[in-house]
């Protein structure tokens, strides 16, 4: 039975993907992991042969290139940008060449994979390293999370099968939440006026997108 949170997220949480990249859209076929210790190294035999390729301690290379590639452990499937807009439109509005394009991203996980005592506390927004998405099949087919411990960098050329977006209101909650992760401090719904002692709504002191400049 779908919980009163969860309602209230599927009601507001979802919106049409846009016509470039935002902040907040679910992708498929996304790469999240880990790099690993000890770091190991994949030096390409610049052969067309697949799979030939020496791998190696990093201590121990027998010689040094300005790129190597790295070896991650991880799973492939849906991701969520994190970057704001404005910083994923930076490097285009800088003229830079598209196959330059970078942006932050974080792994999508069924709830399910978390103990049954955190679930309903990461639904209430109450936990900070997971952002929730209820489900929107066929993308999303169950209540899922968003891990924010795992952020980072892919090639903007990797996103390519957008899924859904974000409504705004789930944007701003988005903005709250990592506000919270990455400072460990956390905004109150409302704060008393110190004239009247009345609520003043906390979304007030935070200046978003469309109320001032990207």
């Amino acid at each position: 039975m779908e919980s009163k949170d969860e309602a209230h997220l599927v009601e507001e949480w979802y919106a049409p993907l846009g016509e470039a990249l935002s902040q907040g859209d679910i992708v498929d076929v996304v790469p999240s992991g880990l790099i690993d210790a000890p770091l190991t190294i994949c030096q390409p035999n610049n052969t067309s042969e697949i799979g030939k390729s020496n791998y190696w301690p990093y201590e121990q290379l027998p010689k040094h290139r300005g790129v190597e590639f790295i070896h991650a452990k991880g799973l492939v499937g849906l991701g969520m940008v994190i970057w704001p807009d404005c910083q994923i439109d930076k490097l285009k509005n800088q003229g830079r060449p598209q196959q330059d394009w970078f942006v932050g991203i974080a792994p999508v996980h069924p709830i399910t994979r978390l103990p049954l005592p955190v679930r309903s506390k990461v639904t209430e927004l109450n936990r900070a390293q997971y952002f929730p998405l209820p489900p929107n099949p066929p993308s999303i087919t169950e209540l899922s999370y968003v891990d924010l411990r795992y952020i980072w960098s892919v090639r903007f050329s990797l996103l390519k099968a957008r899924q859904v977006a974000l409504t705004e209101v789930a944007r701003q909650a988005l903005a709250f939440h990592l506000f919270w992760f990455l400072t460990e401090v956390r905004g109150r719904q409302s704060v008393p006026c110190p004239h009247c002692a009345g609520p003043v709504d906390a979304g007030a002191f935070f200046q978003f997108k469309d109320q001032g400049e990207g």
